[in-house]
């Protein structure tokens, strides 16, 4: 299991109720990018400003925003620079590449913008498909509505279960107990369970060999 890996399960679940959150700030229809100007318009109207993060080709050629050698505006690329920065002092090779093959490795755009997320207190990523590249940007603006609510310890394991469906989750036990302590929940770990417990209610995880999880409710 690779150090990013774990980077990587530890921080999910933050990451991916910000995500949702996100899909209904959007509301529907059609959204419009301004890479220049570093902003993304909804359908309604609003309207908020962004850091690249990286883009990525169809060929899975991914970039890293910092190595950009003139296309953007290098005032979009400031949290790029601090994502490379988090990855020297983690020795993570992946966060400080100018540009990786995603195909050999275990992770892809997604992958790279959900740490590059978790980097900020408030932020999700948005995902862009252009001409040639996919771009993944960073919402980065004051005005942008990121209080998330109070999760009941059912919605918790609803949420929980439906991100280890959209996102592929390396380590169970550390994402979920990582998960538990950030929303306030005392959490008990043995080789074969997680347990969280809230004054509102308890959750409790049945791990299997390789502490995966194989059952997961509130109670």
């Amino acid at each position: 299991m690779s150090k990013l890996e774990s980077i990587f399960s530890e921080r999910p679940f933050k990451v991916y109720r910000r995500q949702l959150l996100l899909l209904e700030n959007l509301g529907s229809g059609n959204w419009s990018i301004d890479v220049p100007k570093s902003t993304l318009k909804t359908a309604s109207g609003k309207s908020w400003k962004f850091q690249t993060l990286g883009m990525e080709t169809a060929q899975g050629i991914w970039m890293w925003a910092w190595a950009d050698k003139g296309n953007l505006n290098p005032e979009s690329t400031r949290f790029a620079s601090r994502v490379k920065e988090f990855g020297g002092k983690q020795s993570l090779s992946e966060l400080i590449t100018p540009k990786l093959e995603t195909g050999k490795l275990s992770c892809g755009g997604h992958t790279l913008a959900l740490i590059a997320a978790s980097l900020s207190d408030r932020s999700p990523y948005f995902v862009a498909p252009q001409k040639n590249v996919t771009l993944f940007v960073l919402i980065d603006d004051s005005t942008y509505p990121s209080k998330l609510p109070s999760l009941s310890p059912a919605e918790f394991v609803a949420m929980f279960i439906r991100m280890s469906g959209d996102y592929k989750i390396p380590k169970h036990r550390l994402a979920l107990s990582t998960a538990l302590k950030d929303n306030d929940f005392n959490v008990t770990i043995t080789d074969s369970s997680i347990t969280g417990s809230r004054k509102d209610g308890t959750i409790e995880a049945t791990l299997d060999s390789n502490r995966q999880i194989t059952n997961l409710q509130a109670k």
